[in-house]
Order: C-alpha cells, then sequence, then structure tokens
C-alpha cells in the first residue's frame, strides 16, 4: 500500500476541540480508499483514519487476507 494523500484539521473551538485525519491509501493494483479519524487526540485520529482506509480497501476486496496455515491447523 502507498498513502497518496493525508492531511489533518481542527474541528470546533476552544475546549469541544477535536483533531479530524484524512488517509487516501492505494494498492498495488492502482485501488483507492479514503479514511476518515476523528478524536481528541490528533494521533488516535491518524491511528483512526489510517484503520479507517484499510478497512474501507478490504471491504471493498481491494485486499485480500490471507490467514496462515499453521494458525488454521493448530487448532484444528
Amino acid at each position: 500500500m502507498e498513502v497518496i494523500n493525508y492531511s489533518e484539521h481542527a474541528v470546533g473551538k476552544g475546549t469541544s476541540t477535536k483533531a479530524a485525519s484524512y488517509f487516501l491509501l492505494a494498492t498495488k493494483d492502482g485501488a483507492q480508499r479514503w479514511g476518515i479519524g476523528i478524536n481528541e487526540s490528533i494521533t488516535k485520529a491518524t491511528i483512526n483514519s489510517l484503520i479507517s482506509s484499510i478497512n474501507n480497501l478490504i471491504a471493498e476486496d481491494c485486499v485480500i487476507l490471507e490467514t496462515s496455515k499453521k494458525a488454521s491447523s493448530s487448532s484444528a
């Protein structure tokens, strides 16, 4: 995956201000999806937006998750 775009800004004023973070990720096949995160902490907003973007790629079958053979055979 590649980060195509990232931005952040404040939402609100005063003590109720939150951070909004946006990630645009792309796969090697060219699929692109945005993720958005909002939190009081810019760090948490950024992590949430990154996870959101990855989840959007997974949800639309742009990324295929493979399961480990060891994990599936050890539970059998």
